[in-house]
């Protein structure tokens, strides 16, 4: 081969390469590529938010932040106070209910029957 020739073979080889690298340049800045490459896999967590089934004000904190727990340790403990007074009156609503149903089952007094009466019979002219 001669001189010029090789001359020509490399010029070419080297546009080309050029062409590509231009080209994969371009397709990127076009597709929006950042150079970032996705993968799956898994991770594992640090840190976990926890919340209590019910609100209330916190009147125990029984570990560090930072620390370690295991399922079931107790995290904090909540006051019961305003808990303890919702139990209070719904018995208090039960046994008011129970009094009720008993005068129910009993039946009226006579001197019930007869305030009835006096109240809401009208006699018929």
């Amino acid at each position: 081969m001669s001189r010029r020739r090789w001359r020509l073979a490399a010029l070419a080889v080297l546009v080309g390469a050029g062409g590509a690298a231009v080209a994969v340049w371009m397709s990127q800045r076009l597709h929006g590529e950042t150079g970032v490459i996705a993968v799956t896999g898994t991770v594992e967590a640090t840190q976990v938010d926890v919340s209590a089934k019910s609100t209330g004000r916190v009147v125990e904190l029984a570990v560090r932040e930072g620390e370690r727990v295991a399922r079931g340790r107790l995290i904090a403990r909540l006051d019961t106070e305003s808990l303890e007074a919702d139990v209070r009156r719904a018995e208090a609503a039960v046994r008011e209910a129970e009094a009720r149903l008993r005068d129910l089952l009993a039946g009226a007094r006579p001197e019930e029957i007869r305030a009835f009466y006096r109240t809401y019979y009208v006699p018929n002219n």
